[in-house]
């Protein structure tokens, strides 16, 4: 797959993730820019970019037509220090106020009771007195609550539809699923938690850097220890033009009944945007 060679990691131009991430950003506009997931999909990830506005000249006006705008958590970022400050310039004038009228009150004058005479003790069962015309009724036992049984966690089972987030089984024989790489992990680690080996993760993986790269997608092979038998998967969302099954597998090149066998769906099944397939490749 041919893509924009201006296409890179924010400090590795050379180096793009090979699927919309929001760790692609544009070399060809100075300084680098973020992309949207959208752009990425239409004109980065695809042999027609050089169809891209800003391919040709990154100087246009439509640059924000791909750069993504501040999301919320960077205004609260900002914001969230004045807010801070104010908070805590509230709390001290609170306390401060409440110290100096504490200083300048009156210490209480404690002014001693006269002793009673403690009134004789009943002996154990005994009802209270009550008044004129009222009967004695016995004390009712409160029952406390039965605790509610604890159930079973769910049990994970595979997705009949292409899933919308990562780490969903996809199929049944065999049953796969896609993992974002986190900070730490190896090949090693992520076969002892699956169930599989390091050598079935590769086998079953188009493209994969060693050692991993954070936030790379890793397809794995759930519970398997040989893979042998199995193609190369390449991950794939699914965008606002992708239709159905047949017509996403005629434009990837890929053969449409390993696609609709190995992710449990038929070739006419409609696609939504934003789910996850699995890419069988020679």
């Amino acid at each position: 797959m041919k893509i924009c060679p201006y296409l890179g990691l924010p400090h590795d131009p050379q180096t793009p993730a090979l699927f919309p991430s929001e760790r692609n950003f544009c070399h060809r506009v100075r300084p680098p820019q973020a992309i949207l997931a959208s752009h990425q999909q239409a004109y980065c990830l695809v042999a027609e970019h050089q169809s891209c506005p800003v391919f040709g000249d990154p100087q246009i006006a439509t640059r924000r037509e791909f750069i993504p705008a501040p999301s919320s958590l960077e205004k609260y970022r900002i914001a969230a220090p004045v807010l801070i400050g104010l908070l805590f310039l509230a709390v001290l004038l609170f306390f401060g106020w409440n110290f100096r009228a504490f200083l300048s009150s009156p210490a209480p004058t404690v002014i001693p009771e006269a002793p009673q005479a403690a009134a004789p003790l009943a002996p154990a069962g005994t009802p209270e007195p009550q008044g004129p015309g009222e009967a004695v009724t016995e004390a009712t036992p409160i029952l406390s609550p039965r605790p509610s049984p604890t159930l079973p966690p769910p049990t994970e089972t595979a997705s009949l539809t292409p899933p919308a987030s990562l780490e969903t089984l996809i199929g049944e024989n065999p049953a796969l699923l896609i993992h974002r790489v986190a900070r730490g992990e190896s090949l090693t680690s992520l076969a002892d938690r699956y169930g599989t080996t390091p050598e079935a993760i590769q086998a079953v993986n188009f493209v994969m850097p060693l050692p991993l790269w954070l936030d790379w997608l890793v397809v794995i092979p759930v519970d398997l220890q040989d893979a042998s038998g199995l193609p190369r998967f390449e991950v794939y969302q699914v965008g606002e033009a992708d239709s159905t099954l047949d017509a996403l597998a005629e434009q990837q090149s890929v053969d449409v009944s390993l696609v609709a066998h190995y992710n449990q769906l038929s070739p006419t099944d409609a696609l939504t945007a934003g789910s996850w397939l699995l890419l069988p490749r020679p």
